[in-house]
């Protein structure tokens, strides 16, 4: 599925395909995505989603605790163009970044004020 804009996917969502998303993106809690995501700006994934590709980012990466990348038949891993910020992650992930890597206790001290916007609506 192809997105133009910004996708904000509330919790227990199962994707039968992959996703192309051309904004900022949301991942809510517990999602399964069959195939990969392509980010093109920020990407923030709530805990314990299942991506059985890989997922690729163009802008920074936040990811909480729980995350499972590659677990399909194709593999997959965790690319990044900007920063990924991981919370508290544990487990085997490849991941590249262009920018770094860094382990944060709480991803809110981190995120971006994009997403922040975007996720204080996902609340309401």
């Amino acid at each position: 599925m192809v997105v133009e804009g910004n996708l904000v996917s509330d919790e227990n969502v199962t994707f039968q395909g992959g996703l192309h998303i051309k904004g900022h993106a949301v991942i809510g809690a517990h999602n399964r995505l069959k195939k990969s995501i392509v980010c093109e700006q920020d990407l923030f994934l709530f805990g314990y989603v299942t991506v059985y590709n890989c997922i690729d980012c163009d802008g920074l990466l936040f990811i909480q605790n729980g995350i499972r990348v590659g677990v399909g038949e194709e593999g997959g891993g965790i690319a990044s163009a900007g920063k990924i910020y991981l919370e508290n992650v544990e487990g085997p992930l490849k991941i590249q970044s262009e920018e770094g890597i860094r382990i944060v206790g709480n991803l809110k001290a981190v995120i971006s004020e994009d997403l922040k916007q975007i996720i204080k609506v996902k609340s309401r």
